[in-house]
């Protein structure tokens, strides 16, 4: 879960506007929120991978609590990350579009894991 409570207002802040990667999004709110880990110094890092080293635990998505980071993809090689804002709910980077948006966790788009700095 970020630990900082203003995570969720900056998340949603960026709705609609474009970013390059997931990675890209998720780094930018985790900076701004000053979210740090014992294994990650200085500025997040838009790299999933970077961002995937550097949560300290990893477990089912369905575990997840609102903050927690979603990861599709194999845990050494994940290709999209997004933030888990509860009830079935994320928001991340639509590739196609480039844009934020909120989706449901759907069965045919499920993430393989999640992860969390604490």
């Amino acid at each position: 879960m970020l630990g900082n409570t203003n995570w969720q207002d900056i998340a949603l802040s960026q709705l609609n506007r474009r970013f390059e990667t997931s990675g890209e999004f998720v780094a930018y709110v985790l900076n701004i929120a000053n979210i740090n880990t014992k294994f990650q110094i200085g500025k997040w890092s838009p790299d999933i991978l970077k961002i995937r080293s550097s949560v300290l635990r990893s477990y089912s998505v369905w575990e997840s609590v609102p903050g927690d980071l979603l990861f599709w993809g194999l845990s050494d090689s994940p290709y999209k990350v997004a933030i888990y804002l509860g009830g079935g709910y994320y928001i991340g980077l639509d590739a196609r579009e480039k844009t934020i948006v909120i989706r449901s966790i759907k069965k045919h788009w499920f993430p393989s894991f999640a992860g969390s700095h604490y």
